[in-house]
């Protein structure tokens, strides 16, 4: 049986296992590997920053949009919950708006749980993370709070189900624009971790799903050769943001054969969790490769 059918088991499992003005950064001093705590809460808690849409009505179905001259994909549900969570996809290296449709796989539970999900064009199939990739140089943090700002101009989107998924490039735009907009209540990234400095406005909910045998965005770090940067240990990174979140932790447990490290008590009722997962590479699993489709499992352990 193939590593990637292990992995389905596991990571699907684990979904069961449910300091403003602090600058992270994966130049920080070492404090040491996650060692102990509790099960993180079931619902983090989020408050509204400002007044909530009144309820607007748009047609279901995929449609196109442009937000500052780049295209984006948005699909509404036939059902879809007033105010709506909002999912915003953004792929690796190399995907556009379309494939990014394609590999997240969530039209259908988009349906089943009423929430919006918007896909943007990355410029030439690259996101700028700050550190990472291949040169990228547009104004991508900018360009994806414009993007949130468009969709809850047109759907009435619940302030506290505002959510980034993101694969290893766009898991690391992820990390750094859920850093600097406070709408985002939560990011789910794999492959990827944070690979510049930010200081953070407000705590957000991590999942961070991780292969160990991951060459792209290692677990302990080190030079990668496909995004031509060298990446922040996964583990530590995340031990910065549940310091500045004032989390408690973190609680070592397994879930099948996963390895997961879960913070708790953060500041926002939000908690921190990685899920580092045996015999798994920088790959994206598809269910004919895999046996399992990553973006439904993603999709679950954002508790959309």
């Amino acid at each position: 049986m193939r590593a990637g059918r292990h992995a389905c088991a596991a990571i699907l499992a684990a979904l069961s296992l449910l300091c403003a003005g602090c600058t992270l950064s994966y130049a920080a001093a070492d404090a040491g590997h996650p060692k102990a705590a509790a099960a993180p809460p079931a619902t983090p808690t989020h408050p509204p920053t400002h007044k909530r849409a009144s309820v607007k009505t748009l047609p279901a179905g995929m449609r196109h949009l442009s937000v500052n001259g780049r295209t984006i994909l948005l699909y509404v549900p036939a059902h879809l919950r007033r105010p709506a969570p909002l999912v915003v996809y953004l792929g690796g290296i190399g995907s556009t708006a379309q494939s990014e449709v394609t590999q997240l796989h969530a039209t259908a539970l988009a349906k089943n749980s009423g929430a919006v999900v918007a896909y943007p064009q990355p410029v030439n199939g690259l996101w700028n993370a700050g550190g990472c990739c291949w040169g990228a140089k547009q104004d991508d943090i900018g360009f994806v709070s414009q993007v949130r700002s468009r969709v809850a101009s047109l759907v009435s989107l619940d302030p506290k189900r505002q959510v980034l998924i993101g694969y290893s490039n766009g898991g690391m735009l992820a990390y750094d624009e859920a850093c600097a907009d406070r709408h985002w209540t939560a990011i789910v990234a794999f492959g990827a971790s944070l690979t510049t400095r930010c200081q953070p406005t407000h705590a957000f909910t991590i999942t961070n799903v991780n292969g160990e045998l991951d060459t792209v965005a290692p677990w302990n770090g080190g030079w990668s050769g496909y995004a031509r940067a060298d990446m922040p240990p996964v583990w530590k990174i995340d031990q910065e943001f549940a310091v500045a979140f004032g989390c408690r932790g973190p609680q070592h447990t397994r879930s099948g054969a996963d390895e997961v490290y879960t913070y708790v008590r953060c500041r926002g009722g939000v908690y921190v969790r990685d899920i580092r997962v045996p015999g798994l590479r920088h790959h994206w699993p598809v269910k004919a490769v895999d046996g399992y489709d990553m973006g439904p499992a993603l999709w679950r352990l954002a508790g959309l």
